[in-house]
C-alpha cells in the first residue's frame, strides 16, 4: 500500500502539468482497498473467461439454439450457457477424452524398427519387458 501512494505522489510531483486520470487514480489510491475487500481472488476479475466462452457462443447460437426470433435464440442461449456452466451438471456428465493406448505391440515396434534401424528393443523405454 505504501508504494502505491509513493507512487501516486511522485506522480503529482513529476507531471504537475497533466492531471492524474482517473482510471490511475482508483489503481494507486483506491486499489488496495478494493484488493482487500473482494471475495475472490484478483485473478477472477479478468474479461480472460470471457474471451474464451465466444467460440463457443457462437457455436451454441448456430448448431444449438431455436432461430425463431432473436428473445427465443438468447433464452436458448442462455440456458445452455447456464447448464454448461454449472459445476454440479459438469461433473454428471462422462468425459469426452479419447482412451489412449500407451503400449506398443510387438506388431507396432516391427514397424517402427524397420523406419529406425540404428535403435534396438532396448532403446524404447515404453516396451515393458513381457512385450520385448
Amino acid at each position: 500500500m505504501r508504494l502505491l501512494v509513493q507512487t501516486a505522489r511522485l506522480y503529482a510531483q513529476h507531471y504537475k502539468w497533466f492531471p492524474m486520470p482517473a482510471s490511475v487514480h482508483k489503481v494507486l489510491v483506491h486499489g488496495s482497498l478494493i484488493i482487500s475487500a473482494a471475495l475472490l481472488p484478483i485473478g477472477m476479475f479478468s474479461d480472460e473467461s470471457q474471451e474464451c466462452r465466444n467460440k463457443d457462443v457462437r457455436n451454441f447460437r448456430e448448431h444449438r439454439c431455436r432461430k425463431m426470433s432473436r428473445v427465443v435464440t438468447n433464452t436458448d442461449l442462455l440456458h445452455i450457457l447456464l447448464t454448461s456452466s454449472d459445476p454440479v451438471i459438469s461433473s454428471l456428465r462422462p468425459s469426452t477424452r479419447p482412451k489412449v493406448n500407451q503400449e506398443i505391440t510387438k506388431e507396432m515396434f516391427s514397424l517402427l524398427k524397420k523406419d529406425c534401424c540404428d535403435l534396438d528393443e532396448s532403446d524404447w523405454s515404453c516396451l515393458s519387458e513381457e512385450e520385448s
